[in-house]
């Protein structure tokens, strides 16, 4: 069952039953009743109920994935680096989240971007100076997380765990200390994503550390005092108990599922991914999937704290008019690029021609045409004989034939005599980089490409494609009985292992 709004907030604090409470009928239970009122206050600001989210420069993120600790008494963990990976590339890819607004601290990282805890405070104080008042704040964090006396704290890689309070809160990072953060920030919206309790992280690698009320209460916003305008936590499981990690995958089975989520497994005919639906799918999957994996003895039950937002309504991410995952949906090629290919392919040339085929596409308003007259006129200027030289002759034109522009032949997939395949690079396939990536190119009258430049696609594929285009082999393009050079584009669709 899901719960938003209030009740929500309720079952944050009251673990989910192993029997439905309709079986053994008992007087109304005494913490219900201050829930009418609660929902009394939820109508009264009902009109400030949040539908959408900022717009997409507006969105920022900050994802932490810890497996490896300096301290050899901490548990390593194995899939929380991924975890941080690939739900940092589905936030750009489906939920329309900046690539340079993605903030990713994990353990395989160089120095600068290790999830220690000066990283992880430090960033999020830098937040504050960047993140829009009337934007949205994502938190994310996948690794160990430990309780201490009522206390919750996120366990960052260089930790070292004490049972001594105060020693703790300068050794490791406490969840009050990251809401104090984020409040800061002044941030209006906020989404946090909470994978911590996967298992005793001072003890054997499969003791219990069971989710406890005291992340709940870290991790909730005063809407009333207006410390944000809407927040949504969701856990990896209930209170009381622990998440898993997925060997097979090797992330944590929460994170996996919000990623297959996000990436289209939760979203309706139209390609939408809701707050509800993202929330209702997980809560589905990860239970089905343990008990597969693991058996019915284990239990891990994700659960959301929505407060502020319409959940129904809230579209978190948008993967194309399908039930299944769809591949992302391209920008179409910029024109400036187009042009800047067009120009890096004749900027060296010796023949006036290919400056005259440039101005002949782009006129005088060209960003290049002032450049484009003067080679021109020095091209012209040096093949003109000079007047004080009287043994000078003009050029023999006898065998020349009047030379075509540059033709632009649009897409040259399907003209191609070889086109080789592009590889895979390494880092797309652990991030699970995919899509397509258009390579504009010029070919030369031998048939040869002679500059190729990527015009859009995953950043992670672009110099694979590139490289597999420089590759590619034409026939010469004869026009007018001259061989000519030609523009146009290839194509390359890339397509996770």
């Amino acid at each position: 069952m899901m719960l938003f709004g209030s009740a929500a907030k309720l079952a944050a604090q009251t673990p989910p039953r192993e029997t439905p409470a309709q079986t053994q009928p008992q007087p109304t239970p005494q913490p219900q009743t201050p829930v009418p009122a609660r929902q009394q206050d939820r109508m009264l600001v009902q009109s400030d109920t949040v539908k959408a989210l900022p717009s997409a420069g507006k969105r920022w993120a900050l994802v932490i994935g810890v497996d490896k600790y300096r301290d050899g008494q901490i548990t390593p963990l194995t899939g929380s680096v991924n975890d941080a990976h690939k739900l940092a590339d589905a936030l750009v890819r489906y939920a329309g989240f900046p690539s340079d607004q993605v903030i990713v601290l994990a353990t395989d990282l160089p120095d600068e971007r290790q999830p220690t805890r000066s990283n992880i405070l430090a960033t999020l104080s830098n937040l504050a100076g960047l993140v829009p008042k009337d934007g949205l704040l994502l938190f994310s964090f996948a690794g160990h997380g430990t309780e201490r006396g009522g206390q919750a704290f996120l366990v960052p890689t260089d930790a070292r765990l004490s049972e001594d309070i105060s020693l703790l809160e300068e050794l490791a990072v406490s969840v009050t200390r990251v809401h104090d953060r984020i409040k800061a920030t002044g941030v209006g919206q906020v989404l946090i994503l909470l994978d911590a309790c996967r298992n005793d992280p001072g003890g054997r690698a499969d003791a219990p550390n069971p989710l406890s009320a005291a992340y709940t209460r870290g991790f909730s916003f005063d809407l009333r005092n207006r410390e944000v305008q809407a927040f949504a936590t969701i856990y990896a499981t209930a209170v009381g108990q622990r998440a898993y990690e997925y060997t097979e995958k090797r992330q944590g089975y929460f994170t996996w599922a919000v990623v297959e989520g996000l990436q289209g497994s939760a979203a309706n005919q139209q390609g939408e991914v809701t707050l509800a639906a993202l929330v209702k799918y997980v809560q589905e999957v990860v239970p089905k999937r343990i008990a597969i994996d693991l058996g019915g003895g284990k239990q891990q039950r994700p659960f959301a704290t929505i407060e502020g937002y319409l959940a129904d309504e809230l579209i978190l991410a948008v993967t194309g008019p399908a039930t299944a995952i769809a591949k992302p949906v391209e920008p179409a090629a910029d024109p400036a690029s187009i042009e800047l290919s067009f120009w890096d392919s004749i900027k060296n040339s010796t023949d006036a021609a290919d400056f005259r085929a440039y101005l002949n596409k782009y006129g005088d308003q060209g960003r290049f045409a002032p450049l484009a007259h003067n080679r021109i006129r020095q091209l012209e200027t040096a093949n003109k004989p000079t007047a004080t030289d009287p043994l000078a002759k003009p050029a023999d034109t006898t065998n020349n034939k009047p030379r075509t522009a540059i033709i632009s032949d649009g897409a040259l997939d399907s003209k191609a005599l070889i086109l080789p395949k592009p590889s895979y690079p390494p880092s797309a396939q652990s991030s699970r980089a995919a899509g397509t990536v258009i390579v504009q190119v010029t070919v030369d009258e031998s048939g040869n490409v002679i500059s190729a430049a990527a015009i859009s696609g995953h950043v992670l594929l672009r110099q694979a494609a590139v490289s597999a285009a420089r590759n590619a082999k034409f026939a010469p393009r004869i026009s007018e009985g001259v061989a000519v050079k030609v523009t146009g584009t290839i194509t390359y669709n890339f397509v996770a292992p």
